[in-house]
């Protein structure tokens, strides 16, 4: 994926009156990131005299609730994405993005987590966390609430001037639950067209079926995918093989690493 690196710290000129004076163009420079294209895709099938048992077209269900199913798919391989971003930072960078309260959480957490980026601190816009949290959160009455734009809607929660997600699929490892804090465009998204391959049904019986596809790109801003491609019979990867340290790595522009999200 291209992008453009900083205009960097080149110090500014100075102006005089001197025509022969003139002042060196600088360029701006281009740098690629790798993201790894998670091509998903799933089907449902629904014998033809369901429909006539039923007394209602269950082909009609399945293309109402696709869209809720993908949302909560795609949640799934974000999630495992986030995990090797992090356990990438663990392993090779000694976990300076990560920050362990080990108790339960408290307002200063959240402080300390933000200011792992230093001056960068104030940039980020959304805590997704655990239900679990949220609770410990709403009984300290650390939350506060925003009318939404339309009337009548629900009210937004915050907290510390963070919107704030809840998600009980947020990672959860024997008692210790993880939040993750998010900047404007941390996560990249681009769908492409996807056309699933005929066949692999599981019933030889007469059969009406629903097939969906998908083919987005999650590119962490500033980390590149290591996933090397691989011949056409093993590319079926799964949400597992995204979580693994080594399949991602941060990109380093100069001396500074452009850091996608904390916990």
């Amino acid at each position: 994926m291209p992008g453009w690196k900083d205009l960097g710290n080149d110090p500014s000129e100075p102006v005089n009156d001197d025509p022969a004076d003139s002042i060196e163009m600088k360029k701006i420079g281009a740098r690629r990131e790798v993201a790894a294209r998670n091509v998903r895709v799933q089907a449902w099938g629904i014998p033809d005299l369901t429909s006539i048992l039923a007394g209602d077209d269950p082909q009609k269900l399945i293309v109402r609730r696709q869209t809720d199913y993908w949302q909560r798919a795609n949640k799934l391989t974000l999630l495992g994405i986030l995990k090797g971003v992090l356990a990438d930072n663990v392993a090779n960078d000694a976990g300076d993005l990560v920050r362990i309260t080990g108790a339960s959480i408290v307002d200063t957490d959240i402080i300390e987590a933000a200011y792992l980026m230093g001056d960068r601190a104030d940039k980020f816009k959304t805590i997704w966390m655990h239900s679990k949290q949220m609770k410990a959160l709403k009984l300290a009455d650390l939350i506060d609430y925003v009318p939404p734009s339309e009337q009548g809607g629900p009210l937004i929660p915050y907290y510390m001037g963070l919107r704030a997600v809840i998600d009980d699929d947020i990672p959860v490892a024997a008692g210790v639950y993880t939040a993750f804090t998010f900047k404007d465009k941390a996560i990249l998204w681009n769908e492409l067209p996807a056309i699933p391959r005929a066949g692999r049904w599981s019933s030889t019986a007469s059969r009406a079926r629903a097939m969906a596809a998908a083919s987005p790109k999650w590119p962490p801003a500033g980390i590149s995918s290591r996933m090397c491609p691989a011949p056409a019979s093993s590319m079926r990867r799964r949400r597992v093989s995204l979580r693994p340290m080594p399949s991602w790595r941060w990109r380093r522009t100069g001396t500074a690493r452009r850091r996608a999200s904390s916990t």
